[in-house]
């Protein structure tokens, strides 16, 4: 798989956004020189422009840095690798071959009378048409075998099988006037060993509450249980459905209303007794004072669930369907922030705050040249930490980032 990306393009793939992948780390590159057949003596490790070139039997070699990556990362671990070269210049246009570099070389020393052996190329045919821009190559297999343990000698870039004229030139490490040296992009699949278990999150509020379902059984009177402490009130519970009307027990003779003498204190709780025969229902008398909350009755058993209440309030999914627990998304923009590697920090404070790391992506929103590309550096639950990846100082650059957590 390739592409050609434009520089912003390039930068919005690096803060790609994905709520599973724990982070991204960039190789740079450690050595890149070219060889020529037509100067088989001669070595470009110094060269600015890197040659591709048919005509004089030019080709490109790239080794990278690996030790970017967290101890212990497998393949495994590894959820994709992009390899980024820029076309500077196309003299000739045609297409490329990649091949992965089988033995030893350094920049210092490789001619093309010393230059390594090669595999077998594994991109035939790359369309190279446009200069000024980007050139993305999956290279995921290749470094895989690399962590795995296959000699990291690199690869080499040469004129496609299909289009020997083609005639290009890829910016170096050493070029400071377009600053754009290749890199490989690694995303990880954050598979790593499971950290200590975060505090737990605030509850969140209370649903509407479902419809009532049909009134259960009632269970047998279990025995009387000791009297224990008095609960607070809970909330209201639906109304039950009204129960059958009892018969009608005889009428007894209306006594006179007494004086309401002063309350008594609370006697202990009598075994319950039976279930008396419904009087007639007499008029409501005024309120009486409350009494004191009696003891809670034996639950009876669980009616059968009523039918599933409304969908209550969105929240933010895996691609699993799992809702991420108390979801929020901050914005902003980071301003100013200085070429040659310099950095600029936001802080999530208050409402804003994560209760661990967020997924943030980044973007390009103001920049005097046209090759600035903004790169994550760090988050954390309180931070975002962007770098200006342009190799001069006075190219500074403005980024914004919007980050989603819990």
């Amino acid at each position: 798989m390739y592409a050609r990306l434009k520089p912003l393009s390039a930068a919005l793939i690096l803060a790609g956004f994905s709520p599973f992948a724990a982070h991204a780390v960039n190789a740079p590159l450690l050595a890149d020189s070219y060889t020529a057949s037509s100067f088989p003596t001669i070595n470009y490790g110094t060269a600015v422009n890197l040659k591709v070139n048919g005509a004089i039997g030019a080709q490109t070699l790239f080794r990278f840095d690996l030790t970017s990556l967290p101890p212990g990362t497998i393949s495994s671990g590894i959820a994709k690798a992009t390899l980024y070269f820029w076309v500077n210049n196309v003299t000739t246009s045609g297409a490329l071959d990649i091949a992965q570099v089988s033995a030893g070389w350094t920049e210092s020393g490789v001619t093309f009378n010393t230059q390594p052996s090669l595999l077998t190329p594994f991109v035939t045919g790359l369309p190279v048409i446009q200069a000024g821009a980007y050139i993305a190559v999956d290279v995921t297999a290749l470094v895989k075998d690399w962590v795995n343990g296959t000699a990291n000698n690199g690869l080499l870039i040469e004129p496609a099988t299909s289009s020997p004229a083609t005639s290009v030139l890829i910016d170096s490490k050493e070029n400071t006037v377009t600053s754009h040296p290749a890199f490989i992009d690694i995303a990880l699949t954050g598979t790593g060993a499971a950290g200590p278990t975060g505090p737990t999150g605030v509850t969140g509020g209370i649903g509407p509450t479902g419809p009532t379902g049909a009134t259960g059984v009632t269970g047998g009177i279990g025995p009387t249980g000791a009297t224990g402490v008095t609960g607070g009130i809970g909330p209201t519970g639906p109304i039950g459905a009204t129960g059958v009307t009892g018969g009608i027990g005889p009428t007894g003779a209306t006594g006179v209303t007494g004086g309401i003498g002063p309350t008594g204190p609370i006697g202990a709780t009598g075994v319950t007794g039976g279930i008396g025969a419904t009087g007639v229902t007499g008029g409501i008398g005024p309120t009486g004072p409350a009494g004191a909350n009696g003891t809670n009755g034996t639950n009876g058993a669980t009616g059968p669930a009523g039918p599933q209440g409304p969908t209550g309030a969105a929240a933010v999914y895996q691609s699993n369907g799992t809702a991420i627990a108390n979801a929020h998304i901050v914005t902003g923009i980071i301003t100013g922030i200085a070429g040659a590697a310099g950095t600029g920090t936001a802080t999530f404070t208050g409402s804003a705050a994560f209760t661990s790391p967020p997924v943030c992506v980044i973007g390009l929103s103001n920049s005097p040249v046209n090759n600035n590309i903004p790169k994550i550096s760090s988050v954390t639950a309180n931070s975002l930490t962007v770098l200006n990846t342009n190799l001069i100082a006075g190219n500074a650059l403005d980024a914004t980032y919007h980050c989603i957590g819990n």
